[in-house]
């Protein structure tokens, strides 16, 4: 019997637990990365799982590459029934284009879909991204917002633990929405970082 096919994308950064957890439930593990030797990593990780992990070298920053490498991911593994995603703004139609992909397969799957924390901005809606998604007739999407946590006097944002830790919380309990932290009162929220662990 064929093993349940998930996909990551940021499974060797800042998802990476996430993608050893997944193999580790038996899952047949697909992890989307540009970087070989971080790829190799996740594979060592898990050489003891029930599941496999399958790496995809490809960068997301080429959608015809990415989706390529998905149909032939899922013609050789089997349909893609879990999708969790954490791709940068830098690549704005990369989401879609996976989402195609898997669509395009034919069965259903649950695309889990990370955003930073400026998703939860309430001076800027996603209702033009969920209505995207749900174009996908195949796809059952599902948004998980990165927010931040207020102590005392002030706020920091989620560590690599806390967020890893709440994607799985939000795999396990299948919410259309979560928030990983809190969004609110948004007028809280730190100084933007540039140093948001990277999904490639």
């Amino acid at each position: 019997m064929m093993r349940p096919h998930a996909l990551v994308i940021g499974g060797t950064g800042m998802l990476r637990q996430v993608a050893v957890h997944l193999a580790r439930q038996d899952h047949t593990v697909s992890v989307i990365a540009r970087d070989i030797e971080r790829l190799r990593a996740v594979v060592d990780a898990t050489q003891h799982a029930d599941g496999v992990v399958n790496v995809i070298p490809v960068d997301y920053h080429d959608s015809a590459a990415l989706a390529a490498a998905i149909r032939e991911a899922a013609m050789i593994l089997g349909p893609v029934t879990l999708a969790v995603s954490w791709i940068h703004t830098s690549a704005a139609e990369a989401p879609y284009a996976v989402a195609d992909a898997i669509n395009q397969g034919g069965h259903i799957c649950r695309f889990f879909d990370v955003l930073g924390s400026s998703a939860g901005d309430p001076a800027h809606p996603m209702a033009e991204r969920e209505e995207r998604f749900r174009a996908f007739a195949h796809i059952r999407y599902r948004r998980i917002v990165l927010g931040f946590c207020v102590e005392n006097d002030g706020s920091r944002w989620l560590t690599n633990e806390e967020i890893q830790a709440g994607v799985l919380e939000a795999l396990a309990e299948d919410q259309v929405s979560s928030i990983i932290g809190t969004v609110s009162p948004w007028s809280r929220r730190p100084p933007v970082r540039s140093d948001l662990p990277s999904s490639v």
